[in-house]
């Protein structure tokens, strides 16, 4: 199958999606406490949006001479080496957001004051976290080194 039947047929699929997932909007309205319904919907809809970025990442392989399955693994393994960049990035805002929930928990109940200056700290030190990040010339350097190996992955990958 070329990669137009691929796009059309792909086009139709979504639109047979987007119908369904318009009634179920629709039916939701009337009936606004199904959950069941409503989790029906969004699974579609997940569902929907997983498959059309597969089919735009295999597509965009195609694209540019390279066998989708070779250039997907690459592609994964570039994930892999920016989750490892990342980490750090990581650790930070969860150390973050463990802070926060100790915050929280020290307030009085329906405390909204102190609810809300935990909220905000916990705003900053995320803010601080990726700004920090960002700058670090080791992020830098370990995410310009994922994008070579990417590159060089891609090109050992057999024209599609």
């Amino acid at each position: 199958m070329g990669v137009s039947q691929e796009v059309t047929m792909w086009r139709i699929e979504l639109m047979g999606v987007l119908a369904v997932v318009s009634w179920l909007g629709g039916a939701s309205v009337v009936r606004a406490g199904d959950p069941a319904c409503l989790a029906a919907g969004r699974e579609a809809f997940q569902a929907c949006r997983s498959q059309c970025k597969d089919d735009l990442v295999t597509t965009r392989f195609a694209c540019r001479g390279v066998q989708p399955a070779c250039g997907k693994a690459c592609l994964a393994g570039r994930e892999v080496c920016g989750d490892a960049v990342a980490q750090p990035l990581v650790d930070c805002v969860a150390a973050c957001k463990a802070t926060l929930q100790t915050d929280k928990g020290a307030c009085p109940p329906n405390d909204d004051v102190c609810i809300n200056a935990a909220q905000v700290k916990a705003f900053v030190c995320r803010d601080t976290c990726r700004d920090t990040w960002r700058a670090d010339p080791s992020t830098v350097d370990g995410l310009a080194n994922c994008k070579n190996i990417f590159r060089a992955c891609v090109r050992q990958c057999p024209t599609a």
